[in-house]
């Protein structure tokens, strides 16, 4: 709180791994069928994460509940540090139920005993698939990235794009007090996850407003 450094401008300088990933790229890694296991888990954690909003590997690693539509959940990374417990709710879309079942099927994330270890093991297997698929080395956060750079791509406000992250955005006490529509959110994921061709195209997709 008296950091003299508070109110310097910093630059964020993103490892190279971690930027956003062409759409070409991203439909590799839906198609991929890798068949060493954990380069199959790796990947459907990157494209989960894709497909949920950019969720981090520590609420994936918890799971995402067998209940669906929706996922609510308090990101663990900063829950402790924001008044609204940094609280997301998520539609499951039906393109990435196969991918959730390879991370929730045994071993899955499991394979690795925590968290931290799984996200470590994560970004050893995707670089080893990009090196085998000559694809520049990216890592698992860089879905995260890629889902906020191709919402706002599509036009998605950057309010809808902070809040679908689970960021504090530019109204902090508007975004600690106001009730939240998640609707916005969901419709942003919904237009990422369109940019896509999805292994089973006759899937139902979910189109509800509700607001939770």
């Amino acid at each position: 709180p008296r950091s003299p450094f508070a109110t310097l401008p910093r630059k964020r300088v993103l490892h190279k791994g971690q930027k956003a990933l062409p759409v070409e790229i991203i439909q590799r890694i839906i198609d991929a069928r890798p068949e060493v296991p954990q380069e199959r888990i790796a990947l459907a954690a990157f494209v989960v994460s894709l497909g949920t909003m950019g969720a981090n590997m520590a609420d994936l690693y918890v799971g995402i509940p067998k209940e669906r539509p929706y996922w609510r959940y308090n990101r663990r990374k900063t829950k402790e540090r924001r008044m609204d417990r940094a609280e997301v709710v998520v539609r499951v879309e039906p393109e990435i139920e196969t991918f959730i079942a390879i991370l929730q099927d045994r071993p899955g994330l499991r394979w690795w005993k925590s968290a931290r270890i799984a996200d470590t093991q994560v970004n050893k297997y995707l670089r080893q698939w990009a090196e085998r698929e000559g694809i520049p080395p990216f890592t698992f956060y860089a879905a995260r990235h890629s889902f906020a750079t191709l919402a706002r791509r599509e036009g998605v406000e950057k309010a809808t794009v902070d809040e679908a992250l689970g960021h504090i955005g530019d109204y902090e006490i508007a975004d600690i007090y106001a009730e939240r529509n998640w609707s916005l959110s969901w419709d942003a994921n919904r237009k990422v996850i369109d940019l896509f061709t999805w292994p089973d195209k006759n899937r139902t997709k979910i189109r509800n407003t509700d607001k939770h």
